[in-house]
């Protein structure tokens, strides 16, 4: 039984700003296209789908969170109408009530998960959160979905130890903040990396206690299907299984697919179909199964829908056909700086994992 978490509600908080801002992409549109493309598709009426209404988290518990100021800001931005919260985070009329709601919709995805109501769930949700770090809020990000469930869960001793893997195109060095001195939680990125000069390098490996469980997968740009894939497995599967989760949940962004007006990676849609299938595989080897999917980025309004629908029916075991994957995409060859970067993390791995 697949979970899906949605709530027309979220298609509220809207900041109105006008192309070519990186503002203007993060836009109820998003979920108005997906929602609307799996009412057409009957997606929701499938047999193994369990729709689920997203509920918001309490006010009070989200000062457990995050830094009341950084609460109090979006509350009072919100009351106004209208501001900056941070850098590429802006505030609307909403903003305050539907990004309380992404954060229960999370937390509800994962409960329903650890309850066994449902095998694995996918939470339809905006705004998207992995930038949003304790203090701060930025990159379209209000609060932080996946930290905060993963907070929430621990603190009401529901969970112990858990995987986050962070799929979209953009480091999440939300997450990565927030957990980096944890180790019950082990955070693992793949996205774009430029250069040296970015967060989001090999480096990057935790403080403390959490030392060895903050792991970076910076790629290339231009990156395509098979360089990704080989990348993740010879990481991720490795570090999943020996740190031995209860619950894995993704951070997952569609804006790594070459149609994506923001990301710069090259993936095609198959690749979708792929990764949730090795992760559905990986979760039932590690934690019974239990595997929970947030929608972060993916901006192309024609793609998204397409793509969500992709990891939806991958978790059902039906085929599906990938017409984007006809599309001539020039072979820019990433794989050497790619992978030379990635045995380079396996040596520093190393050092705290016995699997390398």
């Amino acid at each position: 039984m697949i979970g899906i978490i949605h709530h027309p509600d979220f298609l509220k908080h809207d900041t109105n700003f006008p192309r070519p801002h990186f503002e203007s992409f993060e836009t109820p549109e998003r979920l108005a296209a997906v929602y609307t493309y799996l009412q057409q598709k009957e997606i929701f009426d499938l047999p193994g789908i369990e729709p689920i209404l997203a509920k918001p988290i309490k006010e009070k518990d989200l000062y457990k969170i995050h830094a009341p100021y950084l609460v109090d800001s979006v509350k009072s931005l919100s009351k106004i109408g209208e501001g900056e919260i941070g850098a590429h985070s802006y505030a609307s009329r909403d903003a305050f009530d539907v990004a309380k709601l992404a954060v229960g919709g999370t937390i509800l995805a994962c409960e329903e998960v650890l309850k066994g109501n449902v095998t694995q769930s996918f939470a339809l949700i905006r705004p998207p959160g992995h930038h949003a770090g304790y203090s701060k809020t930025e990159g379209l990000c209000i609060f932080n979905n996946c930290a905060a469930a993963l907070l929430t869960l621990k603190r009401k001793k529901k969970l112990d130890r858990a995987l986050c893997l962070d799929l979209d195109s953009h480091h999440g060095d939300g997450i990565a903040e927030f957990f980096y001195s944890d180790p019950s939680v082990m955070y693992i990125s793949m996205h774009e990396y430029f250069n040296e000069s970015e967060k989001g390098g090999i480096f990057e490996i935790g403080f403390g206690e959490g030392e060895g469980y903050n792991v970076n997968i910076p790629l290339p740009f231009l990156t395509l299907n098979r360089t990704y894939l080989k990348s993740f497995q010879k990481i991720v599967p490795h570090v999943a299984k020996e740190f031995n989760p209860e619950l894995i949940i993704i951070a997952m962004g569609f804006d790594t697919h070459y149609a994506d007006p923001i990301g710069n990676l090259r993936l095609t849609s198959s690749l979708y179909a792929t990764i949730t299938h090795q992760l559905k595989k990986l979760a039932e080897d590690i934690c019974e199964g239990k595997l929970v999917f947030v929608l972060e980025g993916g901006y192309n309004l024609l793609g998204l829908p397409k793509f969500v629908e992709i990891v939806i029916q991958t978790l059902l075991d039906h085929k599906i056909e990938f017409s984007d994957d006809e599309f001539p995409l020039e072979e820019i060859n990433t794989d050497n700086e790619a992978l030379k970067r990635v045995n380079m993390l396996r040596g520093i791995l190393s050092k705290y994992w016995k699997r390398f």
